[in-house]
């Protein structure tokens, strides 16, 4: 999942993809949307995380800690080097460039109502 996906994605259904982090974050642009689930620079689905399974996740890729109900979702990370940042496996910040989403393993797009 390249840089830029989950923005195109969010935009095609008429929404806007939620930026990784508060204001000021490196990777946020004018193409996302800050919102109170925008806390953690570098650590995207954490709020996420901690709103819907209590867990909260390390800022480390891997992690024992892990919310199924966020596997396979992807936040926008505009100019990371991995493309968008997802929780796939267990895995927290899987590298979207290294993925392909597919009828056997979907992945979401973390978007924001405009």
């Amino acid at each position: 999942m390249e840089e830029g996906t989950v923005e195109k994605t969010c935009t095609n259904f008429g929404m806007l993809a939620v930026c990784p982090g508060p204001s000021g974050c490196k990777f946020n642009s004018d193409r996302c949307a800050v919102t109170p689930l925008s806390s953690v620079c570098d650590s995207p689905m954490t709020s996420l995380s901690e709103l819907l399974c209590n867990v909260k996740l390390s800022t480390t890729r891997s992690s024992k800690e892990t919310c199924p109900l966020i596997e396979g979702q992807f936040s926008y990370m505009n100019g990371w080097s991995y493309g968008e940042c997802g929780i796939v496996g267990g895995v927290h910040c899987a590298r979207g460039v290294e993925l392909v989403s597919g009828v056997e393993k979907p992945f979401f797009a973390f978007c924001t109502h405009t």
